[in-house]
């Protein structure tokens, strides 16, 4: 997050990762991509931070980890049940992510535990098949 703080500045790296925290976006090439591939990203940071972003990251995927404070680090406790309600009900990784405050890493590495405790087996096998 240093580089992207660096070129955003310290105020739109924090509003970033307040807003997408956690998850991998995909910035568009230029300002005027169709609406239907940038028009939620622009609504949701502002024009102002979107126009920096395709100027400096445009045509890329950038993760955005999380902001903590360390000083009151206090990582939301995420419940197995959450992960496995809202995948059922057809959510991606990322919208679950943002939704519950976490990572997507770690609403896979839940999902891979529920598939575990249903009796489902995972994607890859203990011997790599």
């Amino acid at each position: 997050m240093t580089t992207v703080a660096k070129l955003l500045g310290a105020e739109h790296a924090a509003t970033l990762s307040r807003i997408a925290g956690g998850t991998a976006i995909v910035v568009p090439v230029d300002l005027h991509a169709s609406a239907h591939n940038s028009g939620a990203l622009r609504e949701r940071v502002g024009d102002e931070l979107f126009a920096l972003l395709v100027f400096h990251f445009g045509g890329t995927r950038i993760y955005v980890p999380q902001a903590h404070d360390r000083r009151t680090l206090k990582r939301p406790v995420v419940a197995l049940t959450q992960v496995r309600d809202l995948t059922d009900a057809g959510h991606s990784a990322r919208e679950i992510a943002l939704r519950l405050g976490t990572t997507e890493r770690t609403v896979f590495r839940l999902r891979d535990k529920a598939r575990l405790r249903d009796g489902k087996p995972s994607t890859t096998t203990s011997n790599g098949e």
